[in-house]
């Protein structure tokens, strides 16, 4: 289990294993078990990592994370859904309650101010 103690950056683990999470999460906004993903489900995955990875980073700050061209709205939601078991899938021991917390509570509230 990893502890995120002050001065510790809490995106770290997710940072080392992007690539894996795009593509996993990719792959799960695509829909139906054997399509390919779409550019689109592409874009949308890296769009949103990036929003979860810098909603960790700067709280205070995660509606900057939409910068620029925003999803099609039903990636949000379907992101939201995905993103405890991929992150459990990927990170293995290192997604623990208190990431896992502060990951699904930190996207929730940057999809929140950007949809407002």
């Amino acid at each position: 289990m990893t502890s995120h103690s002050k001065g510790t950056d809490p995106a770290q683990p997710l940072i080392a294993r992007r690539a894996q999470i795009e593509a996993s999460m990719a792959l799960y906004l695509t829909g139906p078990i054997g399509d390919e993903p779409s550019r689109e489900d592409n874009d949308a995955a890296h769009r949103l990592v990036e929003t979860l990875i810098t909603s960790l980073r700067e709280p205070e700050a995660s509606a900057t994370a939409f910068a620029g061209q925003p999803v099609a709205r039903h990636y949000y939601s379907r992101f939201g859904d995905g993103l405890a078991p991929i992150l459990r899938d990927v990170l293995g021991s290192d997604a623990d309650a208190g990431l896992l917390a502060s990951a699904i509570d930190g996207y929730w509230r940057a999809v929140r101010s950007q949809l407002q």
